[in-house]
């Protein structure tokens, strides 16, 4: 059995395959075992798609299904032509590797990230694309070189002293993809908060005080948070359920023109999402198809010290905690001392936990105990010993 993988596996969830086998391409999607010709539903100009519809109709009967991608809009004949020789040829070296291979094996891997990036972005939505690798600079014409002339002329090798990441402030925007909490120009700021179930995205005005009216305020606050949110979505990668939080709006007419602005954000976005509506609660929904890991789970890792719950206790809790193990140890071990190494800010405030809470203590057990500051310690551990 052939099967294609739909979705990589993420969080507690394996990885979701298909036998409806399809191979994207510059402007088509081939389906190799199906027969159905069509145009993809966000090309919405009546000619345009009735252009591409014949096309589709001079492409060889026998060379299975086509979709054209929304990249398809407005490129020549030829450019299809050259989509679909490239993909019917990819399908045939995968049957011949189907009937050479054992099972389970892979048989066909999709185009790396950077030549996917090519291959998937709308033909005039680019207007200059720097490489600063000389292997990806020439793997890239080589593959725009016959399925679309144009992007390869603007595709261009960065050769400047810094890095193209630092030249271009890429690095500060990952930086900042990578934290929960974004500020808006106007000074408000939305902060997301991704969990298994869903995704919380909440919008507040921060330092913006804005004019005398608060109502123009929160209108202006929440039609820029809406702008940014599309964005983040988009630059994080975020899909599945999404709920966004923003701030409470007495006039309808104000609500619509923000729903209105989220809608045109989302249109820039090539992954399938909808618009659900506002909750009772006002809290408005939408989803975004999920098909990868998104950037904070590629690039970040479960924190060794919260375990995942970006909280930790605080050092009066790992304190109270160290006390009582010291107890116990101190019952068991009746002569000798007992050492406490903690981190500096732990050892502090059990030193003062020890002095507030002497009428409870045992005072042979104070003698007996050494606080030691251990910066090897993490802030939420400790080391209970009796010599």
């Amino acid at each position: 059995m052939v099967v294609q993988v739909a979705r990589e596996a993420f969080g507690g969830k394996g990885p979701r395959v298909t036998c409806f086998i399809t191979l994207p391409g510059r402007y088509l999607v081939h389906a190799p075992q199906a027969p159905f010709r069509g145009v993809s539903r966000r090309i919405h100009d009546p000619a345009e798609r009735q252009r591409l519809r014949d096309i589709l109709e001079a492409l060889p009967a026998a060379s299975g299904g086509f979709i054209v991608r929304t990249a398809g809009s407005g490129a020549a004949a030829q450019a299809f032509a050259a989509d679909a020789r490239f993909l019917v040829s990819t399908w045939s070296s995968i049957e011949a590797r189907i009937a050479s291979s054992p099972a389970p094996s892979v048989v066909h891997t999709d185009l790396d990230l950077f030549l996917r990036s090519l291959r998937d972005a709308p033909s005039g939505s680019l207007s200059r694309v720097v490489v600063d690798d000389e292997r990806m600079h020439r793997a890239g014409r080589e593959y725009l070189g016959e399925t679309d002339p144009q992007l390869a002329a603007r595709l261009h090798r960065h050769l400047g002293p810094e890095s193209l990441f630092d030249a271009t402030d890429v690095s500060v925007d990952i930086d900042k993809a990578l934290r929960p909490r974004v500020w808006l120009s106007s000074g408000g700021t939305i902060v997301i908060e991704q969990t298994e179930a869903l995704v919380s995205i909440d919008v507040n005005t921060g330092k913006f005080v804005g004019s005398r009216r608060p109502e123009e305020t929160v209108l202006k606050t929440n039609l820029e948070a809406a702008a940014e949110i599309a964005r983040q979505l988009r630059l994080r990668d975020l899909g599945g359920i999404i709920v966004i939080d923003f701030i409470d709006m007495d006039r309808p007419e104000h609500r619509h023109l923000v729903m209105e602005a989220l809608e045109k954000a989302l249109e820039r976005d090539r992954s399938r999402t909808k618009v659900v509506g506002l909750s009772e609660l006002g809290l408005l929904q939408l989803t975004r198809k999920r098909t990868r890991l998104g950037i904070g789970a590629i690039m970040t890792r479960e924190c060794a010290s919260c375990l995942g719950s970006g909280r930790m206790k605080t050092p009066e809790t790992v304190a109270h905690q160290a006390l009582s193990e010291v107890r116990r140890v101190a019952t068991s071990f009746t002569t000798g001392d007992v050492t406490v190494r903690a981190h500096p800010d732990v050892a502090r405030a059990l030193r003062l936990v020890l002095q507030t809470a002497a009428p409870i203590v045992d005072p042979s057990m104070i003698e007996r105990l050494h606080v030691l500051d251990d910066l090897e310690v993490r802030a939420d551990q400790f080391d209970v010993r009796a010599d």
